[in-house]
């Protein structure tokens, strides 16, 4: 009898078991990956300053020095995606 109810609570225990076990693993791996969205971003993240030569990120903003050096221009200035002109030499240039 005794041998009938360990294996009655060991077949009800160890699924169980499972469950808990790959529920908890799923919400673990869901907060990491919510939580590394940022990481892979183009932009560091807020309140960092980083130098490339030529490009800089401050505050929300892309700044180029392409004219004059030393002089910044936000890269707004030169990256219009709604320009027509735009839009029109893309479709060109992926059916040409």
């Amino acid at each position: 009898m005794y041998r009938e109810d360990w294996n009655n609570a060991y077949f009800i225990l160890v699924p169980l078991a499972g469950l808990v076990l790959s529920a908890l693993s799923v919400t673990i791996s869901v907060l990491w990956l919510r939580e590394a969205a940022g990481v892979g971003s183009l932009e560091p993240p807020t309140g960092v300053a980083v130098d490339i030569p030529r490009v800089h990120y401050q505050d929300g903003q892309i700044l180029l020095s392409v004219r004059n050096p030393g002089e910044w221009q936000e890269i707004r200035q030169f990256v219009c995606p709604d320009d027509p002109l735009l839009t029109h030499a893309i479709m060109e240039a992926l059916s040409g």
